[in-house]
């Protein structure tokens, strides 16, 4: 397995990371049997692989459960933990809660990674949340950015990054002097887009690229 630095930060992952989107089942992917799951992803560390990637948005947290269950036994120092905050519960108070329970559901002290699951933004949020007034009136993102600081202080995060976030939001969101590692991106052989700003871009603000669907679910095997 190799492994890579995330852009100027000291985050290291390996070149091949799981996606544990499918983890604890659901409607949009049917039951799922957490022995597999344990099976894979001990199997998974024996390969080498060390980025876990989830999100308390994924089967309604069940995804991050999971995950903290397969984990069991493994050293945590052997294993990066990347999860996502939803864009409708950045608002401060609320950031630090759901933090706390995304800790709770992967029995774990700390998250390596942990990131705004999209830009906050009224057609972001409709993805969350039936909520028009927050809809109409999105948290400060600035505010949830030095949220990401202050958990990093706290010790409840590593690193903070962000997921889904073209170059105008990542400029604002450095002008404001915030440290963001990630940014995780679609990026397969069949979804390039991100090759002409985006990516070169996060290259010269020495940022990191997490790709995700890069097999587009099945389609590319």
């Amino acid at each position: 397995m190799q492994y890579r630095q995330c852009g100027d930060s000291d985050l290291e992952v390996s070149v091949l990371g799981a996606g544990c989107w499918a983890f604890g089942g659901g409607e949009y992917w049917g039951d799922r049997n957490q022995q597999d799951v344990t099976e894979a992803v001990h199997r998974l560390v024996d390969l080498g692989v060390t980025y876990f990637d989830t999100a308390e948005a994924y089967n309604d947290g069940r995804s991050e459960a999971s995950l903290g269950d397969a984990l069991v036994g493994i050293p945590r120092d052997q294993v990066i933990i990347g999860t996502k905050i939803s864009p409708s519960n950045v608002e401060s108070k609320t950031m630090v809660a759901h933090c706390e329970a995304s800790l709770k559901r992967l029995k774990t002290d700390y998250v390596d990674l942990y990131m705004i699951h999209w830009p906050i933004h009224p057609h972001s949020l409709r993805h969350f949340t039936n909520d028009e007034a927050l809809i109409q009136d999105p948290p400060s993102e600035q505010q949830a950015l030095e949220t990401l600081g202050d958990l990093q202080q706290q010790g409840k995060i590593r690193f903070g990054g962000v997921s889904n976030y073209g170059i105008t939001r990542l400029a604002c969101a450095l002008a404001h002097g915030q440290t963001l590692v990630v940014d995780q991106l679609p990026y397969s052989l069949l979804t390039r887009a991100v090759e002409f700003e985006t990516l070169p871009f996060c290259q010269e603000a020495g940022m990191g690229v997490i790709s995700y669907m890069t097999l587009l679910q099945g389609v590319l095997t």
